[in-house]
């Protein structure tokens, strides 16, 4: 039998809830997640993000090299490697564009901590947080076309003036030089905003004279030259 109450103390009365159900105390409480797909669509403003940032690349790792490393996924549109303005070494570190999120979640899942071809580099990849420009990819209504055959001493302004003076809707040209020598390898790219304008071109330029040699006109249609379109509307 229970012992009584000291004398003096009063009993309180039993209390009795009505209202709804109380939520439980705050330490058996559990907060999901939010989903890794709605954090990364919320990095690209309200829309799925498409680009992957991928760090940890060696000195000799160029987007040649990185580009044959997805080439079981042609919805990858673009490679970029970031490069130091001054020397135009690599800064270890580039950008992936893919066609859509889907192939880039993937790709991030499937490749992030293996090892990279011909290398003892594991890739390291993540989602690319905040606007990286470097991964634009040229749209509507841009549009570029393929220059060959080009004299060795034709320069980018060379190129852009040829077509600039005929067809004012131009944007730029770039002649495409190797890395450690810097000499022309005989080819490059003229972007144009106006579709009339490229399609006349396509026709019209091919053959035409750029300095000493005739041009060689045809489309840019292929992941590398993406690449080198991409690389000429971030600078």
């Amino acid at each position: 039998m229970p012992a009584p109450p000291p004398q003096g103390w009063a009993m309180a009365p039993p209390y009795y809830y009505h209202g709804p159900p109380l939520p439980p105390p705050k330490e058996e409480q559990q907060v999901a997640p939010a989903p890794e797909e709605d954090v990364a669509a919320a990095g690209g403003g309200g829309h799925a993000q498409r680009s992957l940032w991928i760090g940890g690349l060696l000195p000799w790792m160029d987007e040649d090299y990185i580009s044959t490393c997805f080439t079981s996924s042609p919805e990858l549109l673009s490679v970029v490697v970031k490069r130091n303005k001054q020397t135009g070494q690599s800064e270890g570190y580039g950008f992936l564009n893919f066609a859509d999120h889907a192939t880039a979640h993937q790709i991030l899942h499937s490749y992030n901590g293996q090892e990279m071809p011909n290398s003892a580099k594991d890739f390291k990849l993540n989602w690319v947080t905040g606007a990286a420009p470097e991964t634009r990819l040229p749209n509507d209504p841009h549009h570029a076309i393929y220059v060959g055959d080009l004299a060795n001493d034709v320069t980018d302004f060379m190129l852009h003036h040829v077509f600039k003076s005929r067809y004012p809707s131009v944007k730029s040209a770039k002649v495409i030089c190797d890395r450690l020598t810097g000499s022309s390898k005989g080819y490059g790219f003229v972007l144009f905003g106006d579709v009339n304008e490229h399609r006349q071109a396509m026709t019209e330029m091919n053959g035409a004279y750029c300095s000493t040699k005739p041009m060689r006109i045809g489309s840019a249609p292929n992941k590398k030259s993406m690449m080198c379109i991409n690389q000429m509307l971030c600078t």
